[in-house]
């Protein structure tokens, strides 16, 4: 299936208040493809449960994916989203700048994961 169409249908169901369904279109899509759309709503989803270190995972890999050059570069909002999560499950924001390097590099090899899978 194409993951744009899974986003965009994670999305609407989203909307309609079916996380559940949500998810797992949000998890196919990025399975597919890794992008910095599919893994911020995974993270929003995490935030809304309460689970925060997932929505930390999540949104992490949002901001690592998330293209600075775009004409819709959203990091900041994703920098300020995952601070949020990050202050909610541990009091402060120490530690957050080498969990974010640590999930960048792991990001790096995402997309050519996902790609290697698509080939097999």
């Amino acid at each position: 299936m194409n993951p744009h169409l899974l986003l965009l249908r994670g999305r609407l169901e989203s909307k309609l208040h079916d996380g559940a369904t949500a998810r797992k279109d949000f998890e196919a899509s990025f399975t597919l493809v890794p992008t910095s759309s599919a893994a911020e709503k995974l993270g929003e989803l995490d935030e809304l449960e309460k689970n925060y270190l997932s929505a930390i995972a999540q949104y992490s890999r949002a901001f690592s994916l998330s293209d600075p050059n775009s004409k819709n570069d959203n990091r900041r909002e994703l920098r300020q989203k995952l601070g949020n999560v990050w202050w909610l499950a541990h009091g402060s924001e120490t530690g957050l700048g080498d969990f974010l390097l640590a999930t960048l590099t792991k990001s790096l090899c995402l997309p050519l994961e996902a790609a290697a899978k698509r080939r097999r």
